[in-house]
């Protein structure tokens, strides 16, 4: 009984299984994506004539139909505007498109489709080597792409001009109004076909290689992981099948009047290649003569180039900072090159601050230059031929047998009646390039007017820091002397540093005026013969920044102040007034920091005695990394010779 039970439950659930397996499933629901594209981007999409969509995208995702059960109906905008109502949840997928940082605050993205390459098309009769070369020239590129912020990025000169499509874009490259343009390289090879291109544009330089994704509004998560999946479902085989058709089609249209033209080459070749063959011998002679001509015209507008950027050099030196060394013997070169006929030059400049007068002389042979010391420059000749006898009675112009003889031409020029400097020509046919000679002349007396007010402002700015700091000596007694000290001490490190003569005059300066901000700190405070409390001491670390603010305050002096603002800043960060350590304070304000506290250690103070030279040495090198610059320190002490002569020179001076 309990085996016919057992085959007759047995019977019944095989039925059961065997009914489940024959019923059908229920169907799972289709879901359709709405898909919007820029409206002509081949080959990835454009519309046929009948309207109907084509393209790699397109045949994307007809594949992706069939991997998932997502429908796609695809819709053709503008790409700015397909952009912008994908953004805002208008659509639920825009076609494929570029990451930036700026569409993912709006955007969200599949995984990786396509690597895309961003290239810059030139016409090919423009001589530039890269995108950066093309500053005198417009760009074209299409609204909203990616690759326009990476060209911008890397070149910020370059004018763009922005396209609603591509084919716009291109029209305008065809009309000749575009020189050069920013397109993905395959669009590029699909339009310069397509437009008979290829022989006027080159790619000259790839901005840009990134994939390509889809991407969707921000409230459409759902979508994402479903694109994925159907993407990653794709067999490697299969992205070859889908891209193979478009890498080896190149659209081409073949015009009606090259169809004509043809003809009648076939029609005329006979003749044609007798009249060559004929003329052959003759254009194989005048290629020659040609050939000759464009090597002479090539030799002459090198030395011309060469003769231009002599000028400019010599142009840029024309500036009031500029040395005078450099100066002469770049405008007595580029004369004596270009002027037919000079045999020589002859430049005497007069230094009134030094009371020197300066010798530059040059020859087809050589250059020199000398200073003499003059006993009374203002009784010295104002008048360029007495100035010569002068120089030549008193042996300065024993330079070089030249000079003995008489000048062929000369010229002076003065400041109110002062005589700031002559020069002097030796040579033939003179007259013939008397306008070049007048710029000669004109160059030289705008260069030393420059330097005479040059050096007079300066000794302008010398006296107003020399009466500020009187001030700040009445205020504070123990300051005396101290900041002339820490400039010409600062000096000394920055010459042993081998920095450059600009930064070390800066550096002079901000030594000099580094503590003016102790103006503003109350006299008790420093001149306290006990040591200061916490109170009184944050009260006197504020002179620094007060020293920026006085500076900074006065036009040109912005560098000056941020070196004074960073000098007690310490190397381990400890110091005032924002803790700055190791490259983050400025290099000069590190000098000034070695510098100044060299100078407060060997001058005497109420709360403690001065340290001798060499105490003040083991000092700077036990705070070496800690208070002080360790490779400062080591200059210091590496050339300590140097700075022992100018501490004996001012302690010589108490």
């Amino acid at each position: 009984m309990n085996r016919v039970f057992l085959s007759v439950v047995l019977l019944v659930a095989l039925s059961c299984v065997f009914l489940g397996a024959t019923l059908p499933l229920p169907a799972q629901e289709t879901q359709v994506v709405q898909v919007v594209s820029g409206d002509y981007y081949p080959p990835f999409f454009w519309l046929d004539e009948e309207g109907n969509p084509q393209g790699i995208t397109v045949d994307l995702l007809e594949k992706l139909e069939e991997k998932t059960l997502l429908r796609f109906e695809i819709t053709a905008l503008p790409f700015a505007s397909a952009l912008e109502k994908t953004a805002s949840g208008q659509f639920d997928m825009i076609n494929l498109i570029f990451k930036t940082p700026e569409r993912e605050k709006q955007l969200l993205f599949s995984q990786p489709v396509l690597r895309i390459e961003g290239w810059v098309y030139a016409r090919k009769n423009i001589s530039a080597q890269k995108a950066g070369d093309l500053n005198q020239y417009l760009i074209g590129a299409v609204e909203g792409d990616a690759s326009v912020d990476a060209l911008r990025e890397k070149y910020p000169t370059l004018s763009i001009a922005l396209f609603p499509d591509y084919e716009r874009l291109m029209q305008e490259a065809r009309s000749k109004r575009l020189h050069a343009f920013l397109v993905e390289s395959y669009t590029a090879q699909y339009y310069l076909t397509k437009y008979d291109l290829n022989s006027q544009f080159r790619p000259l330089e790839k901005i840009n290689e990134q994939w390509a994704y889809f991407a969707f509004p921000l409230t459409r998560q759902d979508l994402v992981p479903l694109v994925n999946q159907g993407l990653s479902k794709i067999a490697d085989a299969e992205w070859e099948e889908l891209l193979a058709p478009y890498a080896l089609r190149r659209v081409f249209m073949w015009p009606h009047w090259l169809n004509i033209l043809l003809l009648v080459l076939f029609a005329g070749s006979g003749a044609f290649l007798s009249f060559f063959f004929w003329k052959n011998s003759y254009l194989k002679k005048e290629v020659a003569r040609r050939t000759k001509e464009l090597q002479k015209a090539e030799r002459e507008a090198q030395k011309a180039y060469q003769w231009f950027q002599e000028a400019l050099d010599a142009t840029y030196a024309l500036r009031a900072e500029a040395d005078e060394k450099v100066f002469l013997g770049k405008i007595l070169q580029l004369f004596f090159g270009t002027v037919p006929g000079i045999k020589a030059l002859l430049g005497v400049f007069l230094n009134h601050q030094k009371n020197t007068w300066n010798l530059y002389y040059q020859d087809e042979k050589e250059s020199l230059n000398a200073s003499f010391a003059l006993p009374d420059s203002t009784s010295f000749p104002k008048d360029a031929q007495k100035i010569y006898l002068f120089l030549k009675s008193e042996g300065y112009l024993d330079l070089n047998p030249m000079l003995k003889e008489l000048p062929t031409q000369s010229f002076t020029f003065s400041k109110k009646g002062t005589p700031l400097g002559a020069f002097y020509i030796w040579g033939e046919d003179l007259e013939q390039h008397r306008e070049l000679l007048q710029k000669l002349q004109h160059n030289l007396a705008i260069f030393y007017l420059l330097k005479h007010y040059s050096r007079e402002e300066q000794l302008f700015e010398e006296r107003t820091i020399s009466a500020v700091l009187k001030a700040l000596e009445y205020h504070d007694p123990y300051t005396e002397g101290h900041s002339g000290r820490v400039a010409h001490y600062a000096q000394c490190i920055a010459r042993m540093l081998g920095i450059n003569e600009k930064e070390e005059q800066l550096l002079r300066r901000a030594g000099l005026l580094h503590d003016i901000g102790k103006i503003a700190v109350p006299r008790h405070i420093l001149t306290k013969k006990t040591t200061l409390d916490l109170e009184e001491y944050e009260e006197v670390k504020k002179h620094s920044k007060k020293s920026y603010e006085l500076i900074k305050s006065v036009e040109g002096l912005t560098e000056i102040a941020e070196i004074c603002l960073y000098h007690h800043e310490r190397f381990d960060g400890a110091g005032y007034p924002e803790g700055k350590d190791d490259d983050h304070i400025p290099p000069l304000s590190r000098i000034l920091a070695v510098a100044d506290s060299f100078d407060a250690m060997t001058s005497e103070r109420p709360y403690r005695r001065l340290l001798t030279f060499e105490e003040a040495l083991l000092e700077l090198r036990l705070c070496a990394g800690g208070q002080f610059d360790p490779q400062i320190v080591a200059e210091i002490l590496k050339h300590s010779e140097t700075l022992r002569e100018a501490f004996e020179s001012h302690l010589a001076k108490r």
